[in-house]
């Protein structure tokens, strides 16, 4: 082998090991993002009290896969296994269940589903897959329907970073409502009258990595 060769093939492995070198740390790197998981929690929104106790007495209002009504509040159970939080506090927060507004014979037939809580530091959204159909006295009838519509929006008083094997606690949250609501007839941009919201997250225990 010629002394140039020799050269190249120093080089080469040089390079190499520098390679491993850089790539060592982004391993550890990974290791080092391991969070602790969402292992339950719930959240109660009401989305708007006077709308509740108007379609209550107009109307009735079921709710459905664990949603528990308390009065003119909604109790909702969060998806452990769908919902997932960052090393800041960023991520969404799925929740289970249904509610059903019905009222006037049907002139008024609201459903929310799929409802989310979209968590970007201390900033959060409720979202919410609607579906409205009715007709208002005088009125043209109304079908339609959207999906992941950002209904309102509010603020944390602290981010919600995983803590492992602790519960986070949020409560009072006043909520404004956001362009999505003026599909179900609300006002964007209206702080919600009774519409605090209140959280409770639970975490885990951070995953051990593999070695």
């Amino acid at each position: 082998m010629t002394n140039t060769s020799r050269s190249l093939s120093a080089s080469a492995i040089a390079l190499a090991l520098a390679a491993s070198a850089i790539a060592a740390p982004s391993a550890f790197a990974q290791e080092a993002d391991a969070v602790a998981p969402i292992e339950s929690g719930a959240v109660n929104w009401p989305i708007k009290e006077s709308f509740n106790d108007y379609i209550g007495r107009a109307g009735e209002i079921t709710v459905t896969e664990g949603v528990v009504r308390d009065g003119n509040s909604f109790d909702f159970t969060v998806n452990a296994e769908d919902s997932e939080l960052d090393a800041e506090g960023n991520g969404v927060i799925e929740l289970d269940g249904t509610i059903h507004y019905y009222a006037h014979n049907g002139g008024l037939d609201l459903t929310y589903d799929d409802v989310k809580v979209v968590v970007e530091g201390t900033v959060a959204k409720i979202t919410a897959d609607l579906k409205l159909t009715g007709q208002r006295p005088g009125q043209d009838p109304v079908e339609t329907e959207e999906d992941d519509a950002e209904i309102a929006s509010f603020t944390l008083e602290n981010a919600l970073v995983p803590a492992e094997n602790e519960p986070l606690t949020e409560t009072a949250r006043t909520t404004t409502f956001l362009d999505g609501a003026a599909i179900a007839g609300y006002t964007p941009g209206e702080v919600v009258d009774g519409g605090d919201v209140d959280i409770e997250i639970t975490f885990g225990e951070i995953p051990e990595e593999p070695g």
